[in-house]
């Protein structure tokens, strides 16, 4: 049935009649509301269900001034074009932010980065958080292909990342796997803490092991004090297949103790502490690169090429600064290419002996490092490589060659060296020197001139001259009154002076006592001045009167030296206090000047008096004399002042004595509690749950923990027990969520250009279900 057009109600804009509502309102029978409209010829009393059309109100809109729009109006288009767009643009800025936001792994050991390593597989890199310390319980062990220690950002500064090793491994990194190619360390701090756990004895490996494959980096990485026997280890492999490794922009140092027979024994080797000496970087792997690094204090030798045909050594630093070293560069070992040195290239390097003795700079044979003068090694080349320093032992020396060239080296140091204990009686090694070989052992090789022909055996037998006070010299310090006071390890034992120099009797006075032989030395030893013996036979006879203008004489101590110009007046040499605190040493050091200033004062003041008393007497009457005058009491005052500035400074090193040892006392509980605090740390945040992970939510016996963790009901989290049954309970389940949720720690701008996009989508598709839904209220329906 169709209906007829009908009137518009007054009133009424709308023309739409849509279908009848669900809902009908109630209106007052006698006036027709609600839009309803009677039909024509229709009789008033008909039903509205059958003779009536319900008619809709007009359609509020939200904001009444301005009307509806339809979606798919141009106007509408228009907006939602431009809102989308606003929105992308702000997704793209907004991801420089994102991707600066750091992505580092801040709290972790050694069972955790091997989980990530494991889980991720090759190509997984762990980056670690810049400038943080991590504590490792054992060592952290490449499992694949591809994967990379490393700070985030590759810092090469203070802001590195520091590993320490913690626990009885002396191992932090390995990485000599099968499975182990182009592996690499970067932009770390790798400390062995040789200094606080000690000598390895039983196991004496590197501090760094990597090898047994290719590609293999280590850069930009500051490695010390392992435990081992070397800081860097790169291993051959079962098959010799070490090849292509690169070792660049690294400082290594400083390693190993000095060997001293005193503590160690006759052999090295063989002392019950655990092997004291240690090398840099100990290398058998070919074809590889080791350029641009620098060596401290490495008590072994720096570098020691173990054949590795093909390896290119260039560039690198090596010097001796705070301890002795065996040798600088070593190629002295057969094994394992037997010998072949092919293609081994050592060029561009500098070796200091800068203050302690390097014994050899360069070694090259077996010769150098033992008696074995049978054995040849084959075709290596040292080339323009340049020593210096003045406590250099032998330059270069060589023996058992074949087909090797030397030339273009440069000598520029100091050599000197003494014969030890250990050096053999035959033959007798010759004094050390710039240049030397055994001419009858080398064949087809090219040395260039400057070499002398001597036979040697075990050349890096000899000890420095050097004296190790001296060797660690400070430099001359000012006192208050702008004098150079030169510390007692400067000046070394260039000469003695003789005891009793000077006039018999400038010190001595009338009544006065005589220093013993023993006082004077306790007084050389405490830095304070040591008076000259009191009146011989010629002053009590009156043979050596005091002159006027004389000056009260001082003897040098024992290890003074007598051609030292310091402005000090004869003053003793001042104290170099070690008390491993620089605050204390530089407090004992200010107090020791002003006492040595005092001391001065005294002298002066002394002078000034024996002045009056020669010039009062005209020379007549000698000082010791019967009524001397006022010298006859100012000596025993003197006496009487140094004697007590002398218990001064005894009460004063039995303070700081007392001091030290409650110092080292205090940082072994802080390191102690520090520890405990850390492995807590580690424990709590292990038992936390991840992002979306909820593993712990549902373990009564986690959550009652955690509960009593952050109450403080529990103390004893910490211990091992405890810490092992948190870890054996929640360690799986949240070391596989946290590798699911980061596969690659530190994976860069793919992952944080996928998270945006995929962050922007969702906004953008919120916006436009937002958007369509607002048009669709304002569409008409016929």
């Amino acid at each position: 049935m169709r209906f007829p057009s009908l009137p518009v109600p007054e009133g009424d804009t709308d023309r739409s009649y849509p279908a009848q509502r669900r809902r009908r309102r109630r209106h007052d029978d006698d006036t027709p509301q609600g839009g309803v409209v009677p039909l024509p010829g229709a009789d008033a009393s008909f039903s509205p269900r059958f003779g009536q059309i319900p008619h809709k109100p007009p359609r509020r809109h939200p904001h009444p001034h301005s009307p509806p729009l339809s979606f798919g109006s141009k106007a509408a288009r228009l907006t939602f074009a431009q809102s989308t767009l606003a929105l992308l643009l702000l997704c793209i800025l907004s991801l420089p932010l994102v991707s600066s936001a750091p992505n580092c792994l801040r709290f972790a050991d050694s069972d955790s980065i091997n989980q990530l390593f494991i889980d991720g597989g090759p190509g997984t890199k762990v980056h670690l958080c810049p400038s943080k310390l991590y504590r490792l319980s054992g060592t952290i062990v490449f499992t694949a292909a591809d994967q990379e220690l490393a700070t985030a950002g590759y810092p090469t500064g203070a802001e590195r990342a520091t590993i320490r090793v913690e626990g009885s491994e002396v191992t932090a990194i390995q990485g000599d796997c099968r499975r182990c190619a182009r592996v690499g360390v970067r932009s770390m701090v790798i400390d062995g803490n040789r200094r606080k756990k000690g000598r390895g004895i039983v196991d004496t490996g590197g501090l760094v092991v990597l090898g047994g494959n290719e590609g293999q980096t280590i850069t930009d990485c500051k490695i010390r004090d392992p435990r081992g026997f070397t800081a860097i280890h790169y291993r051959e492999g079962d098959k010799l297949s070490c090849t292509g490794a690169v070792i660049e922009k690294n400082e290594i140092g400083p390693v190993g103790d000095e060997y001293d027979p005193k503590v160690d024994g006759p052999d090295p080797e063989l002392s019950e502490l655990g092997r004291p000496l240690a090398a840099g970087l100990s290398m058998a792997c070919k074809d590889s690169v080791v350029r641009d690094n620098t060596f401290i204090d490495n008590t072994d030798a720096s570098i020691v090429l173990y054949c590795s045909p093909g390896t290119v050594v260039s560039g690198n630093r090596i010097s001796a600064r705070k301890a002795s070293a065996m040798a600088g560069i070593l190629m002295v070992d057969l094994t394992p290419w037997n010998g072949d040195y092919t293609g081994t290239i050592v060029k561009g390097n500098t070796i200091d002996a800068a203050s302690r003795t390097i014994r050899v700079g360069i070694g090259l044979g077996s010769a150098v490092w033992s008696d074995d003068v049978e054995t040849v090694l084959k075709g290596g080349t040292v080339q323009a490589n340049t020593l210096k320093g003045k406590w250099m032992g032998y330059g270069i020396a060589a023996a058992g060659l074949q087909g090797w060239t030397v030339k273009d080296n440069f000598d520029e140091a100091g050599h000197q060296g003494k014969r030890s204990a250990r050096c053999f009686d035959e033959p007798i090694n010759p004094d050390p020197m710039a240049f030397m070989y055994t001419k009858s052992s080398i064949t087809e090789s090219t040395f260039q001139s400057g070499f002398e022909d001597h036979i040697f055996q075990y050349a890096v037998c000899i000890d420095g001259t050097e004296d190790s006070k001296a060797a660690a010299a400070a430099k001359p310090i000012e006192d208050s009154r702008g004098r150079k006071q030169v510390p007692a390890q400067a000046k070394g034992a260039k000469g003695k002076a003789k005891a009793g120099s000077g006039p018999a009797g400038a010190g001595a006075g009338a009544g006065a006592k005589d220093n013993s032989l023993e006082e004077q030395q306790k007084q050389a030893k405490l830095g304070l001045p040591v008076l000259a013996p009191g009146p011989g036979p010629a002053a009590k006879a009156g043979k050596a009167p005091v002159k006027a203008g004389a000056k009260l004489h001082v003897p040098l101590s024992d290890d003074e030296d007598p051609e030292d110009d310091s402005g000090s007046t004869g003053l003793a040499k001042v104290a170099d206090f070690d008390t491993g605190s620089e605050v204390l040493d530089g407090a004992l050091l200010f107090s020791q000047l002003r006492m040595i200033d005092a001391i001065e004062s005294l002298g002066r003041r002394m002078a000034g008096r024996l002045d009056e008393v020669g010039s009062g007497s005209g020379g007549a009457g000698g000082v010791g004399g019967v009524g001397g005058g006022p010298s006859s009491t100012a000596i025993p005052a003197l006496r009487t002042r140094i004697e007590a500035l002398e218990g001064r400074q005894h009460s004063l090193l039995e303070i700081t004595s007392s001091l030290r040892t409650t110092m080292q006392k205090w940082h072994t509980a802080l390191s102690s509690s520090d520890n405990v605090a850390h492995k807590t740390l580690h424990s709590i945040l292990s038992l936390l749950p991840l992002p979306g992970s909820g593993s712990s939510e549902g373990d009564p016996d986690t959550q009652a923990l955690l509960e009593a963790i952050r109450s403080g009901s529990t103390h004893d989290v910490s211990s091992d027990s405890q810490r092992d049954e948190l870890r054996a309970r929640v360690q799986a389940q949240a070391q596989r969520e946290r590798a699911r949720a980061l596969p690659s720690v530190g994976g860069g701008w793919v992952g944080v250009l996928g998270k945006g996009l995929g962050g922007c989508g969702v906004a953008l598709a919120g916006w436009a279900g937002w958007r369509r839904w607002r048009g669709r209220r304002g569409v008409k329906v016929m």
